[in-house]
Order: structure tokens, then C-alpha cells, then sequence
């Protein structure tokens, strides 16, 4: 039997209310990046601390696994 090999994944994490929640991913760690500075830029431009609430966390494609990484960082 053959296993697949997950593929690297991206995906944006904000802070809100405490709690570390998925807003955007991508196969691209360029994309996520820029999506996150676009965050930055548009929508929180001027507040401060929202680089914190901010994270870029890499896990395998599988929604599982992303989700598993999210609930960690809740723990």
C-alpha cells in the first residue's frame, strides 16, 4: 500500500477573541505573506499589536493536519 506524501501548506492565523483562527492558506508561502502584509496594510493599518495576532504557520495539505496545528496553538 502506498502512503501519500503531504505537500507543504500555508495558512494565515489572526487572534481573535483569544482564540487562533484559519483566514486564508495557500500552497505558496509568497502568497500567504502577502496576504498578511495586505492584512496589514489595508484593513489594520495603524492599529497596534496586529503583527502579533498575525502568524504564518506551515503544515501538511490536509485539513486534519491544519487543524491540529491551529488546536496546539490554542492548548
Amino acid at each position: 500500500m502506498e502512503t501519500k506524501m503531504a505537500k507543504r501548506y500555508y495558512t494565515l492565523v489572526q487572534k481573535v477573541d483569544g482564540k487562533w483562527t484559519p483566514q486564508f492558506g495557500d500552497y505558496s508561502r509568497e502568497a500567504v505573506y502577502e496576504e498578511r502584509q495586505n492584512l496589514l496594510d489595508g484593513w489594520y493599518y495603524g492599529e497596534r499589536g496586529m503583527a502579533k495576532k498575525l502568524k504564518v504557520i506551515a503544515t501538511g495539505d490536509e485539513q486534519e493536519m491544519i487543524n491540529i496545528a491551529i488546536q496546539a496553538m490554542n492548548a
